[in-house]
């Protein structure tokens, strides 16, 4: 069983706009706007991947690696940020913060 490459467009194409209408919507909290990204991030990957098989490329799955990696290393660091943002303030809500 194998599916069409257009059926994994389609696919990612709606990971790509749930992710960015989740980063507009929750633009305030933090770990929702992180978790948004990841899905655009996570949804270029399936892309890279679908276009290996499609192209009988492995050039595909090697950069979806480095974007898989990537990734890693964004959390890592937005989490980090977030908890020292929450040491300092005792909140996690930006939308009452006053600048």
């Amino acid at each position: 069983m194998t599916i069409s490459s257009g059926y994994m467009l389609a696919a990612t194409s709606v990971m790509v706009l749930i992710g960015i209408w989740g980063v507009l919507v929750h633009r305030s909290d933090f770990v929702r706007c992180l978790v948004s990204l990841q899905l655009i991030f996570w949804s270029s990957a399936l892309n890279f991947v679908s276009g290996t098989f499609l192209f009988n490329d492995v050039s595909g799955a090697v950069f979806a690696l480095f974007v898989i990696c990537m990734t890693a290393a964004q959390s890592a660091g937005a989490l980090s940020l977030f908890y020292l943002y929450y040491r300092k303030r005792l909140q996690t809500d930006r939308k009452e913060e006053s600048l």
